[in-house]
């Protein structure tokens, strides 16, 4: 094994090299960063890594003395770099003056060939309610119920396991609706961001679209896509809270993690707090039936407007 001599002309030579280097690719920092020896921090793209620059390093020197020459390892460069310019970093994939996007998938297990994952990617200013509500109601049952339209390939019952999410009963006439308890956090979908997560450090990303990219890229066969707003016609909110004041609350339901829906009982919620338990009910009638008889008749569609409930 061919072993280099670390002198003070390679280290050096090295010294130089990244001085360079971070003059032609590195970015100062916009905040006031410093390394522990008071120097400026210069910022190399999120893009960039010890490896790449490492190999750049390797092309150089070989083309300033000659191609069958030998050159240290990598571990000895990155050493030298730490110790000579370590005011030369790597930006981090989250600056300090970031523009917010929001992410959010629902993962496809079922008819599909293999897994899927849909991942909306949202503006700030795409945000339902002027982003005033943040991830509330609408902004969680309007995608997902957008990904069970377009992943129903006439299926008539539905089972979802996730922390946020919704039923639609003029899809599927049984529905079963799962919430991990708590201390379990991960599952399938955290896989799937995971991947996308490996190629967002190592990507440089200037716009929303560069974001799509990167999703559609993670994965080799499409196991992750991107879908953006796109002013309503990527897929549209619905006002999902405003909707359900019609109807009487379940007392506690954060208690509970297990529900169950049928067409045939639609306006009874079956519902459980373990998997091994029997399932309880409860009968979520409209305000129509409680309020209706004290408001004049002229004005019981406004207070409280009657819903007609679709039986199949």
């Amino acid at each position: 094994m061919n072993r280099i001599e670390v002198n003070y002309d390679i280290a050096r030579d090295v010294f130089l090299f990244l001085k360079n280097y971070s003059n032609v690719h590195g970015m100062p920092s916009p905040g006031r960063h410093f390394n522990e020896i008071s120097m400026p921090v210069v910022f190399l793209p999120t893009s960039f890594s010890y490896s790449s620059v490492y190999h750049d390093y390797v092309q150089t020197y070989k083309e300033k003395h000659e191609p069958e020459i030998h050159v240290m390892v990598e571990s000895t460069f990155v050493k030298i770099w730490k110790s000579l310019i370590p005011s030369l970093q790597f930006m981090f994939p989250k600056s300090d003056f970031p523009r917010k996007v929001h992410i959010f998938g629902v993962c496809n297990t079922g008819n599909f060939p293999h897994t899927q994952q849909i991942n909306y990617i949202i503006d700030k200013g795409e945000m339902p309610d002027d982003g005033k509500q943040g991830k509330g109601v609408n902004y969680t049952l309007s995608l997902g119920l957008h990904a069970i339209q377009k992943y129903n390939r006439g299926e008539k019952k539905l089972i979802v396991t996730c922390d946020n999410c919704l039923i639609d009963r003029n899809i599927y006439d049984e529905v079963e609706l799962n919430f991990m308890i708590p201390g379990h956090t991960k599952f399938i979908c955290d896989g799937c961001f995971g991947l996308i997560k490996v190629l967002y450090r190592k990507s440089k990303v200037n716009t929303i679209d560069d974001i799509v990219s990167i999703v559609n890229r993670s994965t080799a066969n499409s196991f992750n896509v991107a879908q953006r707003y796109l002013n309503g016609e990527g897929f549209q909110y619905y006002d999902f809270k405003k909707h359900f004041q019609r109807f009487k609350k379940l007392p506690l339901i954060q208690k509970y993690h297990h529900f169950y829906f049928s067409s045939r009982n639609p306006e009874v919620i079956f519902y459980k707090d373990r998997l091994e338990d029997n399932y309880e009910k409860a009968t979520v009638q409209e305000l129509y039936k409680e309020i209706a008889p004290y408001v004049d008749i002229p004005f019981r569609n406004i207070t409280c407007p009657k819903l007609e409930i679709q039986n199949k």
